[in-house]
């Protein structure tokens, strides 16, 4: 008897783990200018719109291919995902990959404001936009979301250009939106890598979700996100990565708000480093960390774990004082409805109302300017609003005019909380970032109202703050927490919030007045001697490079920073840190030019990888290199590159369609030096 069953029990026993392992699923195919069967088999007999794929004959492991025809191809419908993959066997949605499919597929859906890709309560989807390392997977024009993932686990988004989505509505406008209902021991559960965002309505990315208890939930990394209307990324979900973006300029053209790089509205368990922010040229800051009550339970958050470091923020030309915006198209129509909504301003209060919905949002401006806002407003010629303006115009005109710091109000780090909005603040490391030519502050740290017993190992160190608060008149950096001095100290104080081992440097047309507890103190020197802060750090010229590094061996902030390998090992490039007898200060290790020095490679990710992986190296210089993949036994299996490879940030892709799984080994190799790395490629 047990020999007739041992066959079926080893089948059910098989069947119970067969998602354990990674299998070859089903290829499917969508393409709106097929003819065929449209039933999804192949190129010739495609589903011939989103609307017709047969989800229920998607299973976990398939991947359904989408035309991009020769060159490009538009699909005007919403993509809804309607089956779920699993941990091992995602469904991926991907760019056809084929001679005539593989062109730009472009999806705009301007009649549906839920937006142009929507993943709702679905699991363990890839939507891969790549093509020979190319984006070309766009969505653009859509009347409301771009991408909008709710209440889904392991989710992939990656080379998709998603631009100048959303408009005027009641629900979010942002490029990518996502809200986490909760977390899976499976890490990321959201993922968005490669990406260009650029030109949104709202943010360019928002995210909303529940607390968490780890790093890595969320990982946001090596993205573009260009012309920011409102906010790069705003997130009120905890366990989020943010690393290795680019953030930069900023577009008038879109909706309301309070505009941020980054603004993390409370939570817990963040990592934001080794990002790129710059000219902006006005806004709120780069990076915002402000605790708040929280709607989910448990009320209110804490403020815990949260690092910050190894950022880079600059403006690469100095942002005038009196600075506007060249066009006023990003204030409409919101200032209009910033006041009553029918446009009449009926009481000063509202003309207040307005003016300080222009400060927040980083621009303060003079009488032209107040009559620009509301000549701009829709519906202006028809509702005669002359009347309003002049009622309103002097008394908006004293307001700016007695604004003491004229201009654009652009800061590097801001991060605040309060005993109003969290319970505590615990584990901040806010280290090795560099802010320059920044209108206003650099960097602050301020914990305003808590108690001795709210506060837990708070670090702002080893920072370089140059030439920042152009505008005149305010600090380049401060600290803040409530009147008794013991909170607040230089390292090996023992205080709960160590200010210390940072370069604080005027520049040509900055400051080097700090703020401590909501007091201007206009020497540096007094900021030092009288609270005993930062008494392991510098009033001096950073020297950095063009590239924000330390420029020669004699530079300032070498082996002069804070130890902090308990948070992080690495810098900027990758270097293990310290490189030499100490950390250095900033977020770059000086290496000096030598022959090892030629060459930082990173690790590949991910790794390991099922059909493709992207390596990250970094030149020193122009330099001849030959990139090959070798397996185990020593053979080179692919040339990758041979040839002049110029200075700076490289990626190389590879890809494992024609390998076997195995364990194979990365080189680049130059005239005098070599670098090499282990990947491992399972199918």
């Amino acid at each position: 008897m047990f020999v007739k069953t041992f066959p079926l029990i080893l089948i059910f026993l098989l069947s119970l783990c067969f998602d354990v392992f990674a299998q070859e699923g089903s290829n499917w195919y969508v393409d709106n200018e097929s003819s065929g069967a449209n039933n999804g088999t192949s190129w010739g007999d495609a589903w011939q719109s989103f609307s017709d794929i047969e989800w229920g004959f998607v299973n976990p492991g398939d991947v359904i291919n989408i035309s991009g025809g020769e060159t490009e191809k538009t699909y005007y419908e919403q993509l809804l995902v309607q089956a779920s993959g699993s941990e091992n066997n995602p469904i991926t949605i991907k760019v056809g990959q084929d001679d005539g499919h593989n062109g730009n597929v472009i999806i705009t859906n301007d009649s549906d404001t839920d937006g142009g890709i929507r993943v709702i309560y679905q699991s363990h989807i890839t939507i891969n936009g790549n093509v020979n390392g190319q984006r070309h997977l766009t969505v653009q024009h859509c009347a409301g979301l771009g991408i909008h993932v709710y209440g889904a686990q392991g989710i992939k988004l990656t080379y998709i250009y998603v631009y100048h989505n959303g408009g005027e509505h009641e629900w979010n406008n942002s490029g990518i939106t996502f809200t986490a209902t909760e977390y899976t021991e499976s890490k990321p559960n959201l993922e968005i890598s490669y990406c260009h965002i650029q030109n949104n309505w709202q943010d360019a990315i928002s995210g909303f979700g529940t607390i968490a208890d780890d790093f890595g939930y969320i990982s946001i990394h090596h993205n573009d996100i260009s012309n920011v209307v409102d906010d790069a990324f705003e997130c009120g979900a905890g366990g989020v990565d943010f690393y290795n973006n680019i953030v930069h300029d900023r577009s008038y053209d879109g909706g309301d708000g309070h505009p941020d790089g980054i603004a993390f509205n409370g939570a817990e368990y963040y990592r934001v480093y080794n990002n790129k922010f710059y000219n902006f040229r006005c806004g709120t800051a780069y990076i915002n960390y402000e605790p708040f009550y929280n709607t989910n339970p448990p009320y209110p958050r804490p403020g815990d774990h949260v690092y910050i470091y190894n950022n880079l923020m600059y403006e690469e030309e100095i942002v005038p004082i009196g600075f506007i915006p060249s066009h006023y198209t990003f204030f409409t129509p919101n200032p209009y409805r910033a006041g009553r909504p029918d446009g009449i301003y009926e009481d000063i209060e509202d003309a207040r109302a307005l003016f300080n919905h222009l400060r927040d949002r980083g621009y303060i401006g003079v009488d032209s300017y107040i009559e620009e806002s509301f000549r701009d407003l829709p519906g202006y010629a028809e509702m005669d609003l002359d009347p309003v303006y002049e009622s309103y115009k002097e008394e908006i005109y004293n307001i700016i005019t007695s604004y003491e710091n004229f201009g654009s109000v652009l800061r590097g780090i801001s991060f605040g909380g309060d005993d109003r909005t969290t319970t505590y603040l615990s584990d901040i490391i806010i280290a090795n970032n560099v802010a320059v030519n920044l209108p206003a502050s650099g960097m602050g740290i301020y914990c305003n109202n808590l108690n001795e017993l709210n506060l837990n190992n708070i670090i702002f160190a080893n920072n370089i703050i140059h030439n920042c608060y152009t505008n005149g008149g305010g600090t380049a950096s401060g600290v803040g927490a409530i009147a008794d001095n013991r909170l607040i100290g230089s390292f090996g104080s023992g205080a709960d919030i160590i200010y210390d081992n940072n370069i604080i440097s005027e520049g040509n047309s900055g400051c080097s007045a700090m703020g401590y507890n909501g007091n201007f103190i206009d020497n540096y020197d007094d900021f030092v001697n009288t609270y005993d802060l930062n008494i392991h750090g510098a009033n001096v010229d950073p020297s950095l490079s063009a590239e924000y590094k330390p420029d020669d061996g004699d530079d300032p902030t070498i082996n002069a920073g804070l130890d902090l390998s308990d948070y992080f090992r690495t810098d900027f490039d990758g270097v293990t840190r310290p490189y030499g007898a100490g950390w250095d200060i900033g977020a770059y290790e000086y290496t000096g030019i030598d022959a090892v020095d030629k060459l930082h490679l990173h690790q590949n990710y991910p790794n390991p990888f099922k059909s493709e992986t992207i390596f990250e190296y970094v030149l020193s210089e122009d330099l001849y290199i030959e990139i090959s993949l070798f397996d185990i036994t020593g053979r080179r299996v692919k040339t990758l590159f041979s040839g002049i490879q110029s200075e700076g940030s490289h990626e190389e892709l590879v890809q494992g369609d024609s390998l076997s799984t195995g364990v194979y080994f990365f080189r680049i190799q130059g005239d005098d030096f070599e670098g090499t790395k282990k990947c491992v490629l399972i199918k």
